[in-house]
C-alpha cells in the first residue's frame, strides 16, 4: 500500500483498512480491533496527544502451557498498536520501520 494523501478525515475506518492491507496476514489472526483513534484534539486541549486504543480479545490459541497469553502474542499486539498510534500522529499511512 502506498502512502495516502493527507486529505480529509483519517479515523477508525481508515486505520482499520490499513491494518488489513499493510500487516502480515498472521497479525489479522489476532482479531485486533481499533476502539479509539484520535488524530485531532477534541476542542482546545493543550495537553492532548494523538493515539489509539486497540483491543486484543482473549483466545486459547494465544496461550502457552498453563493458560497464560504468550509473550509473542503480546509483543505483536504492542507493535501493532504503536504502528496504529503512528497513523494517528501522522494523520494517515506512512511506511515506517520499528526497532525493538
Amino acid at each position: 500500500m502506498q502512502q495516502q494523501p493527507q486529505a480529509g478525515e483519517f479515523g477508525i475506518a481508515e486505520a482499520t483498512h490499513v491494518l488489513g492491507e499493510v500487516f502480515a496476514p498472521w497479525v489479522m489472526d489476532l482479531n485486533l480491533s481499533i476502539e479509539r483513534f484520535d488524530s485531532a484534539p477534541p476542542g482546545d486541549a493543550a495537553d492532548w496527544q494523538p493515539g489509539a486504543i486497540l483491543r486484543l480479545p482473549f483466545s486459547e490459541r494465544l496461550c502457552r502451557n498453563g493458560g497464560t497469553v504468550s509473550g509473542q502474542a503480546l509483543m505483536a499486539f504492542a507493535d501493532t498498536a504503536m504502528v496504529i498510534a503512528n497513523l494517528a500522529a501522522n494523520r494517515g499511512y506512512r511506511a515506517i520501520v520499528d526497532v525493538h
